[in-house]
């Protein structure tokens, strides 16, 4: 860790400390037990194990990656179990982290190891997290609750996403042509 990474670490974590102290204080003061400050803590504490790795001075991102990865389900269950209707966290809290996760690595990989254009990068990430993710997650939602299935927000979804690759990959287009002259 470099020395002002060291500096806006200790920063970082004094701010969470003190917001999650501040949030304690306003719950117990006011319920007289801790309630929703539980679900604070909690949040402010993944927060802050997942972006310590970004202070780092090599590897940020994967160190980043594997701390969400580590702790992305553990963070959901806890906040399961701090909120009125526990049973929300598994299965389908569990399968939409799995889903997040995957959908992260995929990305790393993809600017990491696959030589394209920056926004053909891009246009591929979008696809996969509005083509494939998003459509996905939808689902499982319908299955495990009672949300009906929209055919109007599924198509502005989906028309979305696809006019936003379209339009990466028209800029990428742009791009290239500009550096060959054309």
């Amino acid at each position: 860790m470099t020395k002002n990474g060291k500096v806006y670490s200790l920063l970082a974590s004094g701010l969470c400390m003190v917001a999650v102290m501040i949030c304690i204080i306003v719950d117990y003061a006011i319920h007289q037990q801790l309630t929703w400050s539980r679900i604070v803590t909690i949040s402010v504490l993944f927060g802050w194990c997942v972006t310590t790795p970004l202070f780092l001075k090599k590897n940020q991102i994967l160190f980043t990656l594997l701390a969400i990865t580590a702790l992305v389900q553990p963070f959901l269950w806890l906040l399961g179990s701090f909120t009125s209707n526990p049973s929300w966290y598994f299965p389908m809290g569990a399968i939409i982290g799995c889903i997040g996760i995957v959908l992260l690595w995929v990305s790393y990989f993809i600017f990491c190891f696959i030589r394209i254009g920056v926004l053909y990068q891009w246009a591929l990430v979008v696809f996969l997290s509005t083509m494939v993710a998003s459509p996905l997650i939808r689902h499982i939602v319908r299955m495990y609750t009672d949300a009906r299935f929209d055919w109007f927000n599924e198509i502005i979804n989906l028309l979305g996403g696809a006019a936003l690759c379209g339009f990466l990959v028209y800029m990428g287009h742009q791009r290239e042509n500009k550096k060959a002259g054309k």
